[in-house]
């Protein structure tokens, strides 16, 4: 919110203007938007416009969360011509904050913390899903607000005008500045891309800025983990975890050195941290029961997981897939088969398939002692093992031999102007994020990374890809047919299976497209080329 409180007095607001349905619409649909980026696993708040709210926007959570806009904030927003429709995000981003964050509208003691964290993070997920905020943009913004709606620079319990513009001035310039937002997304591309190293590096980033959310702390955690379950002794990955499928990763080829000790202490810490954020935070408490199933905390995980029933009356399939995992591990094989086929009852749940796949060709030779089959199992068995279940479980891909995204995507594409923030200077790593959006309607990033090679003979590859993301809710994908909302088993049946599939991303290398889901529904892509 960006006032928090109906005032008792009534300010003498103009005349409201008459929101059409088309306004109402564009409203909702910026608010899904940001819902998405924000990674709210909860209740999304409902949108209301109501007339002579005497303030911008209000967040509520009496009874159900609601997010209630002012008219006059359509108004507003016009007023400010091409940017009108980065006004809205930023204001219900903000409303979007104080309900992401679990803020309390009756806690008058703590509002001029809330104001800021909600000015602070509504800007950066803003800013990630599309919609820039300038730091001219947001002061004009904050003096119209409140021109328009009568407020005293010096409201009692919050923060004085000038402070609040003082401050959300220098995080909007960090965001700028530094390309937070294109940072965040090319986190995202290089974790798909199997890069995990290169995605840390960008997460770290943002969290040395002091931007330190829930959903980053989740992230930079599973980074971790991807990256301790690439170098764990094959018997012990012989499943694959949610945060996890990769398709063509080389199960033979020799992996680098890491602190697996330290790396599992620093998953867990900001695990644990994002809970205390949010409580109900239902993705990290999957990846908190795949941290302990790792390390064989199995009694930890199974109380992990059924907490989530306790929070939510219900297990999602992928608590249902740890679980079968866990029993599977203790030998209680009549529970895992029971939790393995609840978890495969999902549409598309190509993980649990290929567990509980593995799973019944290990059983007959493991008897009672499975955790013991495994561990015996030579590497190319393990390897061809994964390899076979992985070619029955998916589909076989239909021929799309005509379809080219990057076609789309590049289109006529002259002299970009770019800025760029350096991640690293040694190995180098850079972020270009274009200006502009592409004619296309694509936001482009170059990333520049130099990655070393195992042997030390060999001297470091300056890796380079072109990157278009698609974050707005309304673009379409229109030589595949499918769209932002559809379910992924439109996409599978033109594109078939993907060749990657870490968490929640569909990776077509051979296409050079990365499809973001969410609940098996599509969500937006990356398309990208790699420069050579």
């Amino acid at each position: 919110m960006l006032l928090s409180i109906a005032f008792g007095q009534v300010f003498n607001v103009q005349a409201q203007a008459q929101v059409t349905q088309n306004q109402a619409q564009q409203a909702k649909k910026v608010l899904n938007t940001l819902a998405y980026y924000f990674g709210n696993d909860g209740m999304m708040p409902e949108l209301k416009v109501r007339k002579k709210l005497n303030q911008p926007a209000l967040y509520t959570n009496y009874q159900k969360p609601q997010i209630l806009l002012d008219e006059q904030m359509f108004q507003i927003s016009r007023s400010f011509g091409k940017d009108s429709t980065v006004v809205l995000a930023f204001v219900l981003g903000h409303e979007m904050a104080h309900h992401y964050l679990k803020h309390s509208p009756g806690d008058a003691s703590d509002i001029k913390t809330h104001e800021k964290d909600a000015d602070k993070w509504g800007c950066f997920y803003a800013h990630v899903a599309g919609y820039k905020v300038s730091p001219e943009l947001y002061a004009r913004l904050l003096d119209k607000i409140y021109e328009v709606y009568k407020l005293h620079e010096n409201i009692a319990h919050y923060p004085a005008k000038e402070a609040r513009k003082k401050l959300g001035l220098q995080k909007v310039k960090e965001i700028q500045d530094f390309n937070l937002g294109e940072v965040f997304n090319s986190a995202k591309f290089l974790y798909a891309i199997g890069k995990l190293g290169k995605s840390i590096d960008c997460l770290e980033f943002i969290f040395n800025k002091h931007f330190k959310s829930a959903e980053m702390c989740n992230n930079l955690a599973v980074s971790y983990l991807s990256t301790i379950a690439q170098i764990k002794p094959l018997y012990q990955r012989i499943f694959l975890f949610p945060f996890e499928f990769d398709g063509s990763t080389s199960l033979r080829s020799e992996q680098p050195k890491v602190n697996l000790p330290k790396l599992f202490e620093k998953s867990e810490s900001l695990l644990r941290q994002a809970l205390s954020i949010r409580k109900n935070y239902q993705t990290a408490r999957i990846n908190l029961a795949c941290l302990q199933i790792m390390q064989r905390k199995f009694g930890s995980a199974t109380d992990n997981l059924l907490e989530l029933a306790n929070e939510t009356g219900q297990l999602p399939p992928q608590a249902h897939s740890l679980l079968a995992l866990v029993y599977a591990y203790r030998n209680n094989h009549p529970k895992a088969t029971q939790h393995f086929k609840a978890a495969i009852a999902a549409s598309n749940n190509y993980i649990a398939r290929c567990n509980y796949a593995i799973y019944k060709k290990l059983v007959p030779q493991a008897k009672e002692q499975f955790s013991a089959r495994i561990k015996a199992m030579k590497e190319y068995e393990v390897a061809d093992l994964i390899e076979e279940v992985k070619k029955e479980t998916l589909h076989a891909t239909p021929n799309a031999a005509g379809f080219q995204p990057q076609t789309q995507a590049f289109a006529n594409i002259t002299q970009l102007k770019t800025s760029k923030t350096v991640i690293a200077m040694r190995p180098y790593f850079e972020v270009r994020p274009a200006q502009k959006v592409l004619p296309s309607g694509y936001h482009y990033i170059k990333i520049k990374t130099e990655e070393a090679h195992l042997s030390e003979d060999q001297q470091p590859e300056m890796l380079v890809y072109e990157v278009c993301f698609t974050p707005k809710n309304d673009r379409k994908l229109s030589l595949l047919g499918v769209k932002i909302g559809d379910p992924v088993k439109k996409l599978t049946a033109v594109l078939g299976k993907p060749s990657q599939l870490p968490g929640n991303f569909y990776s077509y290398k051979n296409r050079n497209i990365i499809i973001e889901t969410k609940k098996n529904n599509i969500i937006g892509w990356m398309i990208y080329r790699k420069v050579e």
